[in-house]
């Protein structure tokens, strides 16, 4: 329902709009890595966990892998650690979590509506 009327403060005039109903409608993005991730197997978590314990200790990358290899600590597809491996390993992880930690939230196209 729409009318006119006069405001007597103001020489022009308004107009009054009495709105009964408004709706909104929006989309909403979410972009997250945390459901994302998939079970690994008791071995690799094994393996990653204790490399990143040596890391997170101090150790450097030549003495984790000669740690590992001196006890005969295979990598998944039984092989021998090297150097490299354990850098990207350790860099590969570190990626992981920030990814894990990161969520990005959007809030697009958004539409009202107003009913009289």
């Amino acid at each position: 329902m729409c009318y006119t009327k006069l405001n007597s403060s103001q020489w022009n005039k308004f107009r009054i709009t009495h709105i009964k109903a408004i709706t909104a409608e929006f989309y909403v993005t979410v972009i997250t890595q945390e459901l994302s991730f998939k079970q690994m197997r008791e071995k690799i978590e094994f393996n990653r966990d204790l490399v990143m314990s040596m890391h997170n200790a101090g150790m450097s990358n030549r003495a984790i892998c000669d740690y590992l290899n001196d006890n005969n600590i295979l990598t998944f597809r039984q092989k021998r650690y090297s150097v490299t491996l354990v850098w990207d390993l350790i860099k590969k992880y570190k990626a992981k979590l920030a990814k894990q930690r990161s969520n990005d939230v959007r809030i697009s196209e958004i539409e009202f509506y107003i009913s009289h």
